[in-house]
């Protein structure tokens, strides 16, 4: 049975509309809207987490080459202005100061690890174990 109430300004209205019910709408929206953003937000960092990994993939592959010296060196460059254009934000100071691609292949892990700390903050319980597995003879 549903029953009409008296609304303030004379109009008929049915249980449960009016100001809570837009409230709520509102909300979901906003919630809605709140997901989307950092779901893309997190979309462009996993992309930067790609970008760094592929550089670092092609630096461990070449120095497992015989091209390790003559050809790091001269793509170091170009692995820079790739990074500027692969990634949604700004590229670190470190890495964008590495001259060599040992300082590079340095600075992108350092770089790939904070990425994955802000990708996954439940990682930051981890670290105290590595701490006590590294401080050690290394053995797991």
């Amino acid at each position: 049975m549903h029953v009409a109430i008296r609304h303030p300004a004379g109009r008929l209205s049915a249980p449960g509309s009016g100001p809570s019910i837009r409230r709520a709408s509102a909300e979901a929206a906003n919630a809605s809207d709140a997901s989307l953003a950092a779901r893309q937000a997190a979309r462009v960092e996993r992309r930067t987490v790609d970008v760094v990994d592929c550089v670092l993939d092609v630096i461990e592959e070449i120095n497992l080459s015989e091209l390790a010296e003559q050809a790091q060196e001269a793509l170091v460059g170009e692995w820079l202005l790739w990074l500027d254009d692969a990634v949604a934000g700004p590229v670190p100071v470190p890495v964008r100061n590495a001259g060599t691609a040992t300082a590079l292949h340095d600075a992108l892990l350092d770089w790939q690890d904070e990425l994955f700390d802000d990708l996954l903050p439940s990682r930051a319980a981890h670290q105290e174990a590595d701490r006590e597995c590294f401080a050690g003879d290394g053995a797991w």
